[in-house]
């Protein structure tokens, strides 16, 4: 991080006394479920998956995510007198947290919404439940446990095959009127501009997700003038550390594809900037893994007069979501 006096002080969380007892959790995505057992520390101590089914609709899916936490319960218990205290879910969708009511979803999961998990896991499960935006639970994972421990205002960015947004306010996960607050992948950063599976055009997704940027690189391949090599096109499979390596290296092709996901990526960061006003931004997700070359690119498409905003690498992983959930479980109770 480049250091800047106007970069405030952070405030330390304030993080009350844990329970005694552990929490269930599960992460509802677009092929697969994971859940896992979470001490009141967010330690995993247990993680398993099963597959989504989500072409057999909601009552499928449902029915395999039980299966999953059943066997996760009975594997607890048979090792450990811990009590399980709660049952924390993030799910893809927009979720109405109070009802644990799935409000919208895309056809990712076709006929999930209007599902109840909230009632419908708890009856079956005989344990509270909490039912959170699968974004919204990886930012609370990332915030309470992960590289933004210790900051009250943070935006977490989840670069994958879309993206997914979460904003902590003040130490509280903003969720909207709705549960739709923070769907920062679909904020317009080109008017007009190139499709977005949401069905509107020039969202910050259909220029800095995982897909973009392979999508990116896979054009200019494909219009590659005669005489002009890329070490791109010598590639079986293109993966975004392939394409940040090789514009390292000086690959003119990747470096104009990196160039441009930048720029898109720091458009956005900067609008999101004035409108959080955050300590930090997290970023995950597949992309992260490339980390300080995706930090370094940022930073140089980063205005002078922003390059002060304080940039970190997601630590949780692929289980953001899964110790978020139990997290918010634990501190919903």
């Amino acid at each position: 991080m480049i250091n800047d006096p106007r970069v405030r002080q952070t405030s330390k969380t304030s993080v009350s006394e844990p329970p005694s007892g552990v929490f269930l959790a599960l992460d509802i995505g677009g092929t697969k479920i994971a859940g896992g057992i979470v001490n009141a520390d967010g330690a995993l101590l247990r993680r398993e998956a099963a597959p989504t089914e989500a072409a057999q609709g909601s009552e499928q899916i449902i029915a395999n995510a039980l299966r999953l936490s059943k066997g996760l319960l009975d594997s607890h218990r048979q090792v450990s007198r811990i009590p399980v205290l709660a049952l924390g879910v993030g799910s893809v969708g927009q979720i109405d947290y109070a009802s644990g009511r799935v409000v919208f979803a895309t056809s990712t999961l076709p006929g999930w919404a209007g599902t109840c998990l909230k009632g419908t896991l708890s009856a079956e499960l005989g344990l509270s439940t909490f039912v959170e935006n699968d974004a919204n639970a990886a930012a609370y994972g990332e915030y309470r446990a992960g590289a933004a421990r210790g900051y009250r205002h943070v935006v977490c960015l989840t670069l994958g095959t879309g993206i997914g947004g979460g904003v902590i306010a003040d130490g509280q996960l903003l969720r909207g009127a709705t549960g739709g607050a923070a769907e920062l992948g679909h904020v317009a950063v080109e008017m007009n501009g190139d499709p977005c599976p949401c069905g509107r055009r020039g969202c910050l997704e259909a220029y800095s997700s995982g897909s973009a940027l392979l999508r990116a690189a896979k054009n200019r391949l494909d219009f590659l003038p005669k005489g002009t090599r890329s070490v791109l096109s010598g590639q079986p499979t293109l993966t975004g550390p392939v394409i940040f390596e090789a514009a390292a290296n000086g690959d003119s092709l990747a470096q104009d594809v990196v160039e441009r996901y930048c720029r898109y990526l720091a458009k956005g960061l900067t609008s999101f900037q004035f409108a959080f006003d955050p300590e930090c931004f997290v970023l995950g997700g597949g992309v992260s893994s490339v980390g300080e070359l995706l930090l370094e690119g940022i930073r140089r498409a980063l205005p002078e007069q922003d390059r002060h905003i304080r940039l970190l690498l997601a630590s949780l992983g692929n289980d953001a979501g899964l110790v978020g959930a139990a997290l918010l479980a634990r501190d919903s109770l």
